[in-house]
């Protein structure tokens, strides 16, 4: 049966991985629990995709990629420079430690902020637009651009 890729959400980092692995002949399949389940002739490899080698699994990942590595799957977590780190079955979860530091509001270039204030209505959305993640932000801004419309 051959496997019919649909368009699929995904972030640039997962493209990237996607178009990585299948240029060495992996079929990637994107379903998010793990990210890519790969196959190739008869092998199959479970991956994770982080955007950084620093970015840890989350518990559920974490459960899901050694429970999958006891029973005899290969599984992996990747980021762009870290590449392939192999996950075992006794592979201890790694936890961010607690910072004490509150959480530092995203940057915003001075060039995204004028651009913005530019496309953006309402005072109120572009107080919201400034407290959204980098990657939401940028989403937002191509929306806008492109004149479609963004739920704030």
């Amino acid at each position: 049966m051959e496997y019919k890729r649909l368009q699929e959400k995904m972030t640039d980092i997962e493209r990237q991985f996607q178009e990585k692995v299948e240029g060495s002949g992996w079929l990637a399949i994107h379903r998010g629990w793990p990210d890519f389940a790969c196959i190739r002739n008869n092998k199959i490899m479970f991956v994770e995709v982080k955007g950084s080698r620093t970015q840890n699994l989350r518990r559920n990942q974490h459960f899901l990629l050694t429970r999958l590595a006891k029973l005899g799957f290969d599984c992996y977590k990747w980021s762009p420079i870290g590449g392939f780190e192999k996950i075992l079955g006794d592979t201890p979860l790694r936890v961010k430690p607690e910072s004490s530091k509150p959480e530092q509001e995203p940057i915003l270039s001075p060039e995204e902020l004028a651009e913005a204030q530019k496309l953006i209505d309402t005072p109120e959305h572009l107080k919201i637009f400034k407290q959204i993640k980098p990657e939401a932000r940028q989403q937002a801004l191509q929306w806008l651009r492109e004149g479609r419309k963004v739920r704030w």
